[in-house]
């Protein structure tokens, strides 16, 4: 399909087989892939339990949101309403205080490499 006639598609649910390529936000919150509505979804897959996991999964913090990831995975494997064919995880792990003036977007890891500063 043209471009345009792609994008129609996706919006009116008319494929197969939607391939595509998605960037999370930091807190890698899945719900616009996986709510009603969300602007991933393009399959409009629903499902009440998958909602309440995925808002359990925002809401929760420390030892709880590795418990609430763990359950939203499961279902998710039980109901597979997207298969992820390739997983990178663009991150910059430093010590605390190790490193300044880093500036990385969320399509340019290293981001005016130059005006780092370490130490």
């Amino acid at each position: 399909l043209p471009w345009e006639g792609y994008l129609t598609a996706l919006k009116e649910g008319q494929f197969d087989l939607y391939l595509g390529e998605t960037r999370l936000t930091g807190d890698f919150d899945p719900a616009p892939l996986l709510i009603p509505g969300g602007g991933l979804n393009y399959g409009r897959f629903s499902s009440p339990a998958v909602t309440s996991l995925v808002e359990a999964y925002q809401g929760a913090e420390g030892a709880a949101r590795t418990t609430a990831a763990k359950a939203l995975s499961a279902a998710l494997i039980q109901q597979v309403p997207i298969a992820p064919l390739c997983f990178k995880n663009w991150s910059v792990l430093s010590q605390w205080g190790q490193l300044s003036a880093l500036s990385a977007t969320q399509q340019n890891l290293f981001y005016h490499f130059w005006s780092w500063e370490f130490g």
